[in-house]
C-alpha cells in the first residue's frame, strides 16, 4: 500500500487538512494522499498537481487507493494538473478513489484526468455497497482494455448494490476502447441507484454504451438524471441516449424515470440504437422519461 501522506490509514483513526503534491508510483494498492483508508476518516485535504500511477492488478486513486470497513473520504479534492493512471489490469482506478467498499465518498471535486483498463471512473473505479455523493468531476477519463465489459464511467466505473447520488456532475470526454460505458456509472447492478446526476462532454466508444449509464439490471435504478453529451460509436450494439443497455432477472424490474437527454448520438454500424434506452431485454423494465432534444 501507497500514499505519500501514509501507505494505510486506519483504526477509527480522523485525518484533515492534508495537502501533498509531486509524483507517486506503486505496484501494490496506491493513492495520492494514501494506499488505503480503513475504517477511517479522511477529510478537508487536497492533492494538487499530482501524478499518481499503479503499475500492478491494484487499487489506484488520485486522493486514496482504497476506502473499506465503513471509511468516509470527504470535502476533499484533486486539482491543478492532475493525471491517475493504472498500468496494470484487473482493478480499479478512480479520479479521487480507485475502490470503494462498504463506505461513504461525499463532496468530492477532481480534475485529475484518469486512464486505466478496467473499472475506471472520473471519480471512483468500482463501488460495492458504497456511497458517492455530492461529486464533480472535471477531466477526460479513458479506458483502454480493448476486448469485453471493462466498465467506464464518468463519475463511477462500476457500482454494485452502490449509490451515485446527490447532485453528481461529469464534465469531459470519455474513451473507451471496449464495452459498458456511461457518462455517469460504466454499469450498475444489484439494486445499484444512480440519481441526480448531470452529464456533459462526448463519449467515445463500443457496445453497451449509454449518456447515464452503460447498462443497468437487477433492480437498479436511473432517476432524475440529465445527459447532455455527445456519443460517438465506432462498433458495437445498444447505444441509447441515458442506457445503452437495461437488462432485469426474473421478477425484479430496472426502472428509469424523471431523467432527460439532450445532444446527438452518431452510431451509424450499430444495432438498436435509442433516444432514451438502446435495448431493453426483458418485461421487467420500465421507463419514464423525456427526450428533448435529437
Amino acid at each position: 500500500k501507497v500514499g505519500v501522506l501514509a501507505g494505510a490509514i486506519s483504526a477509527g483513526a480522523i485525518i484533515k487538512n492534508v495537502e501533498v503534491s509531486g509524483t507517486v508510483s506503486g505496484v501494490g494498492t496506491t493513492g495520492g494522499i494514501a494506499g488505503q483508508l480503513s475504517g477511517a476518516t479522511l477529510q478537508d485535504s487536497k492533492a494538487y498537481d499530482i501524478a499518481v500511477t499503479g503499475t500492478t492488478g491494484n487499487a489506484v486513486g488520485g486522493l486514496v487507493g482504497d476506502v473499506t470497513a465503513t471509511a468516509t473520504l470527504k470535502t476533499s479534492s484533486i486539482v491543478g494538473n492532475s493525471t491517475v493512471t493504472h498500468t496494470g489490469g484487473g482493478s480499479a482506478t478512480g479520479g479521487a478513489a480507485g475502490k470503494v467498499t462498504s463506505s461513504i465518498v461525499d463532496t468530492i471535486t477532481t480534475k485529475a484526468d484518469v486512464t486505466g483498463k478496467h473499472k475506471v471512473g472520473g471519480a471512483v473505479g468500482e463501488s460495492v455497497g458504497g456511497t458517492v455523493k455530492k461529486i464533480v468531476v472535471d477531466a477526460d477519463v479513458t479506458n483502454t482494455e480493448v476486448t469485453g465489459d471493462s466498465f467506464t464511467g464518468g463519475v463511477v466505473g462500476y457500482q454494485s448494490g452502490a449509490s451515485l447520488t446527490q447532485k453528481a456532475s461529469y464534465t469531459g470526454n470519455i474513451t473507451s476502447a471496449s464495452d459498458a460505458t456511461g457518462g455517469g456509472v460504466g454499469a450498475s447492478i444489484n439494486a445499484g441507484q444512480i440519481i441526480s446526476v448531470t452529464t456533459f462532454g462526448t463519449i467515445t466508444a463500443k457496445a453497451n454504451t449509454g449518456g447515464i449509464a452503460g447498462k443497468i439490471d437487477n433492480t437498479s435504478l436511473v432517476e432524475k438524471c440529465t445527459a447532455d453529451n455527445s456519443i460517438t460509436i465506432s462498433a458495437g450494439d445498444n447505444i441509447g441516449g441515458l442506457v445503452g443497455l437495461l437488462e432485469s432477472r426474473a421478477a425484479e424490474q430496472a426502472v428509469v424515470k424523471n431523467s432527460v437527454r439532450k445532444n446527438d448520438i452518431i452510431a451509424a454500424a450499430s444495432t438498436n440504437v435509442g433516444g432514451l434506452i438502446g435495448k431493453a431485454l426483458t418485461a421487467n423494465a420500465s421507463y419514464k422519461s423525456k427526450l428533448s432534444n435529437s
